[in-house]
């Protein structure tokens, strides 16, 4: 598997990553960033947390964009610390192969369709609520 992968480093190809929101996958797409030796800054939620911590391999900010920014701003302004941040990211990302993380993710997904499949035919359907009558 781990041949057809693409690199990280070939797929973001940044001085940064930004991750603005506490929705969506910050725990992967940080790790992402940290697979392509790039310094993540991230609002602070939980699947970030579960990943990064503030200077390793990135920032951690509070759910305010003036703060976020500025925060930003700051990096950027310090490449000698932008490169230790990347080289932490990379050393992070060396615990999480590409295949045990695929493998992983393939697992969460699989356990709510077999959960889904052993549901009786109609239960929790709209026809067996009257919604269909």
């Amino acid at each position: 598997m781990g041949a057809n992968l693409p690199r990280a480093k070939d797929a973001l190809d940044a001085d940064l990553f930004l991750f603005p929101s506490t929705s969506g996958t910050p725990g992967l797409a940080a790790l992402v960033a940290s697979a392509a030796v790039v310094p993540v800054v991230a609002i602070a939620s939980e699947a970030a947390l579960d990943l990064l911590q503030d200077e390793f391999p990135g920032i951690l900010c509070p759910e305010d964009p003036e703060v976020f920014a500025g925060r930003v701003a700051v990096l950027w302004g310090a490449p000698e610390r932008r490169v230790m941040m990347a080289e932490a990211a990379g050393r992070l990302a060396a615990w999480f192969p590409p295949e045990t993380n695929v493998a992983n993710l393939l697992d969460r997904y699989r356990e709510p369709v077999r959960a889904q499949r052993r549901v009786p035919a109609g239960v929790g359907s709209l026809q067996s609520r009257g919604a269909l009558t």
